[in-house]
């Protein structure tokens, strides 16, 4: 069963804006009781932890080659307010011919239809 729409708001003054559906992420378990499922990697945070050194290390990297070939920008759809991020995480995957990460948010923005009722309810 899908939520169509969790809103949860704390704080003083806050302002909510249709932002909040960049961030929405929608995860599928690709069956019906999501509990029961089976990993092929059953211990994967055990074993990421274990070997974090070696992950940061190869991230690190990564990034830093991408700063010494000049830091070359692949044209990829603006995340407003994420520049930052996307220089120093998206530009070096998708400079190494990988698949823009941001690509299925983008896709799930433009084919949530509660997002034009969201749009009218944060307008009101």
């Amino acid at each position: 069963m899908r939520t169509p729409l969790v809103v949860a708001v704390t704080g003083h003054r806050d302002i909510v804006s249709t932002e909040v559906a960049s961030i929405t992420i929608y995860l599928d378990p690709g069956c019906e009781v999501p509990a029961a499922r089976g990993f092929k990697r059953p211990e994967l945070v055990r074993d990421v932890l274990r070997e974090r050194g070696r992950y940061v290390s190869a991230a690190l990297t990564i990034v830093r080659a991408w700063i010494v070939a000049g830091r070359p920008k692949t044209p990829c759809k603006s995340l407003t307010g994420y520049d930052h991020w996307s220089d120093l995480c998206r530009q070096p995957l998708l400079w190494l011919g990988l698949a823009d990460a941001m690509q299925f948010v983008f896709e799930a923005m433009a084919d949530d239809p509660n997002r034009e009722t969201l749009d009218h309810l944060l307008a009101a």
